[in-house]
């Protein structure tokens, strides 16, 4: 009784964190970006013919919280796997120090990115979209909800780079809580329907292999192109970028933010 009463409260508590984490980040990007701001950040709308309603919305968010329940229960299971043993994650940082820390959250990014592009293409096949990636696309002009509006098989694939990640690497159980909270905010900003990276983006040498958040909004439009999740690297070596992201791009973030005019004399 007492450990069924433990996984409930760790349950609770994790999906408490997540509740406030991800409705702070999709809800204040909404509100300011689709509510409060519309009128100034409309020149960065990236779909020139809005589509997302109330009704878009309702139904975002009532899949992201099925999708935030699923998630509260995997990171249960990674919790006592790691109580019990059986997992890479650690809690010292003299075990690995400092250094290696920071290059964990990075290697995690880079097989987060590599595990991402290659799911995503599988659930694009003709023999598997119908059934489980589609309901995300349904969402084709995305909002900040659309992050984590998955079919709960999306879900659990999304989810189970996690479960990789302390297989295979050593890893700090904070890297692990870093890694999540950036991801997830990353995945908001990439579905947030603006573009609000700078103009110089693309001329920036690091920086350009970094996907701005008009890379995937493509995806969602024209849905058979740009898989890749935080970098270019997949797409630009499996041929699968569409050409016109960068153009796009600069042609969106060109655009001059509204500015109320002066009044008149």
């Amino acid at each position: 009784m007492e450990t069924i009463f433990e996984i409930i409260t760790v349950w609770l508590m994790d999906l408490g964190i997540y509740f406030v984490l991800y409705f702070l980040m999709a809800g204040l990007a909404f509100f300011l970006l689709w509510k409060k701001f519309t009128k100034f950040y409309l020149p960065r709308r990236i779909q020139s013919k809005p589509k997302a309603n109330d009704a878009q919305i309702r139904i975002e968010i009532k899949r992201s919280i099925i999708t935030l329940l699923l998630f509260a229960c995997f990171d249960v299971s990674i919790y006592y796997m790691e109580k019990s043993g059986y997992t890479l994650l650690y809690s010292n940082f003299n075990d690995y120090g400092i250094g290696y820390f920071f290059l964990s959250i990075l290697l995690m990014f880079l097989m987060h990115d590599t595990y991402f592009y290659w799911t995503h293409r599988i659930m694009h096949h003709k023999s598997i979209f119908k059934y489980v990636h589609k309901i995300h696309h349904e969402s084709i002009d995305t909002t900040p909800y659309t992050a984590f509006s998955f079919h709960p098989i999306e879900s659990i694939i999304e989810y189970s780079i996690s479960f990789l990640l302390v297989f295979l690497i050593p890893g700090h159980i904070l890297s692990l809580i870093i890694f999540q909270i950036l991801s997830t905010l990353y995945n908001v900003i990439g579905h947030m329907g603006y573009e609000l990276y700078p103009a110089n983006w693309y001329r920036i040498p690091f920086l350009k292999f970094k996907t701005p958040s008009t890379h995937h909004n493509l995806h969602h439009s024209k849905f058979n192109g740009n898989y890749g999740l935080y970098f270019t690297w997949w797409d630009r070596w499996m041929d699968t970028e569409f050409p016109e992201t960068r153009e796009r791009f600069e042609e969106i973030t060109k655009r001059p933010l509204y500015r109320e005019p002066a009044p008149s004399a």
